[in-house]
């Protein structure tokens, strides 16, 4: 009889063993003052907030007060308890966020890999029960388990966290000028098709399907492309009404309408009308699918021309007004 194939132990580490643990400036938002993030003087708040890296607001530097390294990761101890981000640029932190700055060189890739491994840690703590005391004694990969493969190339450009992509104060809208036009005269409204589970194996074409994380994609298949991308998918099942804007040739699964543009559509305005798409969804549920023949005959209202077509061009300056434009 063979015996039983050992396993390899992942040799673990405390994080206060890899991580010099520091508790943050402990400021309040309320009592600084609100800057441009162009401004030379910005600095980014990181609270405990899961959203935006962390960031929730550009405020002015303070005089004696030097703000916390770039480069290290944003820990929140209450909260969100265990969001934890790599930040890009330096920072002031307000309550029960800790700053962890690497005892020894990591790269980049190497600190995400930690964020996430951070993170795993979430369903330890709630509102009643917060990480400031255990933080240090939480247990990680040692650094030589870190993965190899990791790509400086997958790693996310966080340089504009914080920063608007234009210096103009938001667009302001006007509702007088919006008007309601049919998604049929917006767009070709194609179906996804159906894959059977033997079909779906390993590869890498985005496999969209109806669910509401990671832009839709389900998992990565060896399917050939259905759609060139440069289009929005919405789920007509499942989780209906989501929608994601899809940059890259994919297949979408037949839970998928997939909205083919008959204008000339960009990123930024397909954030824009993913935004009203996902507006509408309180109007549908399992009991009343937004079926491909349903969405062709509905309506999305958005700002217009004075020649009463749809003003793309608003559409793009709008979101890029907005803070954290620079990421998308």
């Amino acid at each position: 009889m063979l015996a039983p194939r050992a396993e390899k132990k992942t040799m673990m580490k405390k994080i206060s063993e890899l991580f010099d643990v520091t508790y943050g400036v402990n400021l309040e938002l309320n009592s600084l003052s609100l800057c441009d993030p162009e401004s030379p003087d910005a600095v980014n708040f990181v609270s405990r907030t899961s959203r935006n890296n962390g960031v929730s607001a550009t405020v002015e530097l303070i005089a004696g007060h030097d703000p916390l390294a770039a480069g290290t990761l944003s820990v929140a101890a209450g909260g969100s308890v265990m969001e934890t981000f790599l930040q890009p640029r330096p920072y002031y932190s307000g309550r029960d966020l800790y700053c962890l700055a690497p005892k020894f060189e990591m790269s980049d890739a190497q600190k995400l890999y930690y964020c996430v491994c951070i993170r795993a840690n979430k369903y330890r703590y709630n509102y009643g029960r917060q990480a400031n005391r255990t933080l240090r004694d939480i247990f990680v990969p040692d650094i030589d388990e870190v993965p190899k493969d990791i790509s400086e190339q997958v790693i996310p450009d966080l340089s504009g966290i914080g920063k608007p992509y234009s210096r103009q104060a938001n667009a302001p809208i006007d509702s007088q000028r919006w008007r309601t036009f049919q998604y049929s005269a917006l767009f070709d409204i194609q179906k996804g098709k159906r894959v059977t589970k033997q079909d779906m194996i390993s590869g890498d074409t985005p496999f969209v399907s109806a669910t509401d994380k990671n832009n839709g994609i389900r998992q990565y298949a060896g399917l050939v492309e259905l759609f060139k991308g440069n289009c929005i998918t919405v789920s007509y099942n499942g989780s209906v009404g989501e929608a994601f804007y899809q940059e890259q040739p994919f297949w979408a699964s037949d839970d998928i309408n997939v909205l083919v543009p008959k204008f000339e559509l960009n990123r930024y305005v397909a954030m824009f009308i993913i935004t009203m798409i996902r507006a509408e969804k309180y109007r549908f549920n399992y009991g009343r699918k937004w079926h491909k023949e349903r969405m062709e005959q509905s309506t999305i209202r958005l700002p217009s021309t004075p020649g009463r077509e749809p003003d793309f061009a608003f559409m793009e300056k709008y979101i890029k007004s907005l803070p954290y434009s620079r990421c998308i």
